[in-house]
């Protein structure tokens, strides 16, 4: 992560071409991820706009660093990963459901051949209505503990 940090006191930031500008400096948007500013920095809305639109983070710390703020885009890239994250939970199980549905199918078709018949017609209900990983795995431990019985 490129951090560009300005702690200097009553400060005026501007924003001009794609760079953050103060007292004859330049800091390009290419150069920074994060920008880290004292309390007392002078920074304008549409500018704080414009960094964040750039994927710019702003860090803002008190004097004496016991509070701060951040400011983020609402287009962050974190934002699509964790909506992905929370979606893909709900795949995550219907996966899961669908492995063990068929290891039990197949555990049971392979001991029928030995003439050994399990009903799984329990298992698969509650695997049906299973709502965690947890669940589908103790339905799959308890259906591998019968398995392994014969």
């Amino acid at each position: 992560m490129k951090i560009a940090v300005i702690d200097k006191k009553d400060i005026v930031l501007n924003i001009v071409n794609n760079c953050v500008k103060f007292e004859g400096q330049t800091i390009p948007f290419k150069l920074m991820d994060l920008l880290i500013l004292n309390h007392r920095a002078t920074l304008h809305t549409k500018d704080i706009l414009k960094l964040t639109e750039n994927n710019i983070s702003i860090l803002l710390i008190s004097y004496n660093n016991d509070k701060f703020s951040i400011i983020n885009s609402a287009n962050t890239k974190n934002a699509d990963i964790k909506l992905a994250q929370f979606n893909s939970l709900h795949v995550k199980i219907k996966f899961a459901k669908y492995f063990i549905k068929n290891k039990l199918i197949s555990h049971a078709e392979q001991l029928k051949i030995h003439n050994i018949k399990v009903d799984i017609s329990s298992e698969l209900q509650q695997l049906e209505s299973a709502q965690s990983i947890n669940e589908i795995m103790g339905i799959e431990g308890s259906f591998a503990r019968e398995y392994f019985k014969h």
